[in-house]
């Protein structure tokens, strides 16, 4: 069972002081661990104790340094990545970071969340950017965390949802539908009147077996 304390520690006029900021200790693999939880609210370090507990009952792996990457180490890690497979991107990836960075850069990757992610979108569209754009640095977020994952330097990922682009042709206002340029509409075969044997359309000529006003020939 963990536990929670704040420890004490001499300041500079030789008065011993208590810290603000919590700390956890809980048994994993055999071993005490002492982990600050960079916190000095209870409930959040509550809250982050139980997720080592249980990460150390289910045997996952415990990443005490997770609180500490940013998203700064994130992107350094995509550039790697890029540079690594030999991606001919790297220039549009440069571009996205551009808006990403300034951003996020700063922030703690395990802080970010999918509600951060959705205001990102909405002042990307305030400054009338593209949605195929925001797309691009979107996919570019996502990859980010996809490889800390991977890497195991997070134990979590926000969700991460695209834009329509709305790049189909849709139907006029007027209810037509529209067509390639140059393109002709044909009837279908079963939408072409019936032709006589002498070649002009109408119906055909010979009575049906039910009509009983038959013309006769006048001798």
């Amino acid at each position: 069972m963990g536990s929670l304390y704040r420890p004490k520690y001499k300041a500079a006029d030789r008065t011993i002081r208590e810290s603000r900021v919590w700390w956890l200790k809980y048994r994993a693999d055999g071993k005490i661990i002492r982990e600050s939880s960079e916190t000095d609210e209870r409930r959040m370090a509550e809250k982050l104790l139980k997720l080592r507990e249980g990460a150390a009952e289910e045997g996952r792996p415990i990443l005490p340094w997770a609180n500490r990457i940013t998203m700064r180490d994130l992107a350094e890690d995509l550039r790697n990545d890029y540079t690594a497979n030999e991606r001919r991107s790297a220039d549009r990836l440069e571009f996205s970071l551009d808006h990403l960075l300034p951003v996020f850069g700063h922030r703690r990757a395990a802080h970010v969340s999918s509600a951060d992610v959705t205001t990102y979108i909405a002042t990307r569209q305030a400054e009338n950017a593209a949605n195929a754009t925001i797309n691009r640095e979107l996919t570019a977020l996502k990859r980010m965390f996809s490889l800390a994952l991977a890497g195991e330097k997070l134990h979590r990922a926000p969700r991460i949802r695209k834009l329509d682009e709305h790049n189909v042709r849709r139907a006029s206002s007027s209810g037509t539908s529209s067509r390639p340029p140059g393109g002709t509409c044909r009837p279908s075969p079963s939408s072409r009147p019936p032709t006589s044997p002498a070649g002009g359309s109408g119906a055909s000529s010979s009575p049906s077996n039910g009509d009983k006003s038959i013309s006769r020939r006048v001798v």
